[in-house]
């Protein structure tokens, strides 16, 4: 993540801020980051970006953060098992080919192991996930404008 600004828009000058505005990016390789002109300060995952390999983590800084993005397909409930397996499948096959491996990777983005593919995996997956980031949402009044 990247700070873009030092002042909440809400915050008066003697209010200590209460939202960082923050701006999140794929881990790019570095030469996309030289045109937006950033400065990445820390990957918040607890391991370097091989596509930022320079930039420290937030834990290697002192901070105790992992956070990190994910991507899925979800479809609508109730639709037929044979259509969501045969869309895991090509998923996986896309995955695995070495184009697309290679671009997911220069991106700095993680492949799925076998056992994440799976729709139930999915769902427990994003249970703890909701429950891991719902304090900290409450705890902090974040909302979306």
């Amino acid at each position: 993540m990247f700070p873009t600004g030092c002042q909440p828009r809400d915050a008066g000058p003697d209010e200590r801020p209460r939202r960082l505005p923050l701006r999140h990016h794929h881990h790019r390789q570095g030469a996309d980051l030289t045109p937006i002109r950033s400065n990445p300060i820390a990957i918040l995952s607890k391991e370097r970006s091989p596509a930022l390999p320079n930039v420290p983590t937030a834990i290697e800084q002192g901070f105790d953060v992992d956070a990190y993005t994910w991507n899925a397909f979800f479809l609508p409930k109730g639709t037929p098992e044979p259509i969501v397996r045969k869309l895991r499948d090509a998923t996986i096959e896309a995955m695995k080919t070495p184009a697309v491996r290679e671009k997911l990777e220069a991106a700095g983005l993680k492949i799925a192991t076998d056992d994440q593919t799976a729709p139930d995996y999915l769902g427990r997956f994003v249970q703890s996930e909701t429950a891991k980031w719902a304090a900290t949402i409450k705890a902090g009044g974040i909302s979306i404008d």
